[in-house]
């Protein structure tokens, strides 16, 4: 993979957990994420990773990214208002409104047929 920055490296290796480079910037800065050999300083999402490095991310705790099958099978998009034009569900955090293959409008999609 050659020396990605950490934003890039974490989407690339862990994209069912870290699905964007905005959630790998917001896990960096709340401190989620740290190299094996040096813990304790702090990290930057720019900062490139040399190969060969250890990447440690911990645990988001509450959050949790779900991906478009597993929110269909485990019924995380709960439909809250429903008429004939409109269409109100509770969006799960961490999967995006548009963007992707994996997004809320790919559910709904997969909900109608």
């Amino acid at each position: 993979l050659g020396a990605l920055t950490v934003s890039e490296l974490l989407v690339r290796v862990w994209p069912a957990l870290i699905p964007t480079q905005s959630v790998a910037k917001r896990t960096v800065r709340h401190g989620l994420v740290c190299v094996a050999s040096r813990p304790k300083a702090p990290l930057n999402w720019r900062e490139r990773v040399a190969v060969g490095e250890r990447v440690v991310v911990r645990p988001l705790g509450a959050q949790r990214v779900v991906s478009v099958e597993d929110a269909a099978a485990l019924g995380a998009v709960p439909v809250l208002w429903e008429s004939d034009t409109w269409l109100c569900v509770l969006k799960p955090p961490g999967m995006p409104p548009r963007a992707g293959r994996r997004c809320l409008a790919n559910v709904v999609r997969g909900m109608q047929s």
